[in-house]
Formats: structure tokens, C-alpha cells, sequence
């Protein structure tokens, strides 16, 4: 039983290291991926049922991220709250 405790505190402790990584990578990062690129302007401009305009485009109200690596997925959701 002890094999498996410790088994248990390794894995929780390399989830841990790895959510640390992917955590810091996208919140150092934030402000890239909150912002939209040219082309999304240009596709939600373009969209007819788009009622932005162009001045309300500058950060994007939510960011779904996700990284995978060899062995573990992770998401990170971020609400910019640009009011």
C-alpha cells in the first residue's frame, strides 16, 4: 500500500510541474493571445451578423487555450473582462 501512496504523491507532483509550465507559458503571454489578429477583424467586420465596430475589437472577451504534451492535456480559460 505504501508503493501506491507514493506512486499517487509522484504523479500529483509531476501534474503539478506541468500545470506550473503551461500556466506560466500562457499568462506571461496573455496579452498575444487576448488580442485579435488582423484577419479575425477582418472576418467578424465581414460577418453580417457582427454588430461590433472596428474600436470594439481591440481584446478578445474570452480565451480558450490548450496545450498537450507526450503524456498530459491541459486548458486554461481566460476572461480579459476588457470593460
Amino acid at each position: 500500500m505504501k508503493w501506491c501512496e507514493q506512486y499517487i504523491a509522484d504523479l500529483r507532483d509531476v501534474t503539478l510541474d506541468k500545470f506550473d509550465d503551461v500556466s506560466v507559458d500562457i499568462l506571461t503571454y496573455f496579452e498575444k493571445y487576448a488580442k485579435y489578429t488582423e484577419d479575425e477583424k477582418q472576418a467578424i467586420l465581414n460577418d453580417p451578423l457582427n454588430n461590433k465596430s472596428a474600436n470594439q475589437l481591440d481584446i478578445k472577451e474570452q480565451v480558450y487555450l490548450i496545450e498537450q504534451s507526450e503524456d498530459l492535456m491541459f486548458g486554461i480559460w481566460c476572461n480579459s473582462d476588457n470593460k
